[in-house]
């Protein structure tokens, strides 16, 4: 049997601006479903490298689906990294990459909050929606 994967991610990205400036933010979201057939087959599902809020912070969100050995439950992993310099094309990382692993049995869904704190210079707070369904 195969299984669907379906992912959504919604947040808000934010450049934190000193006082007297207000915080710059640009909205986030991204979707991305497959199918998995076998047991370990792993797939992309969502791979961006999003916009900047305020011309200076940005956000790569990686997310893949693996199907797990009993041939239904699916494995998520994510990777949230944040970039921030003098314009969107920075490649300086602002902080940690955040990394998240979620198993999702079989017609079941989970929603994990996602806050990426950042360094003092930006920051992304979301929520990732998964749903494992059977594929007939």
């Amino acid at each position: 049997m195969s299984q669907r994967i379906s992912v959504k991610l919604v947040g808000t990205l934010t450049d934190d601006e000193n006082w007297p400036w207000n915080d710059e933010t640009a909205p986030v979201g991204a979707s991305g479903s497959d199918v998995v057939g076998s047991p370990g087959q792993s797939i992309s599902l969502i791979n961006i490298d999003y916009p900047c809020a305020g011309d200076e912070v940005r956000l790569v969100v990686q997310i893949t689906g693996t199907l797990l050995g009993d041939g239904a439950t699916i494995q998520i992993a994510a990777t949230f990294t944040l970039f921030e310099g003098t314009d969107c094309t920075t490649s300086d990382p602002e902080g940690e990459p955040l990394s998240i692993t979620r198993d999702v049995p079989n017609l079941d869904f989970a929603t994990v909050p996602v806050f990426v704190p950042g360094d003092g210079g930006g920051s992304f707070r979301g929520d990732l929606t998964i749903v494992n369904f059977p594929v007939m």
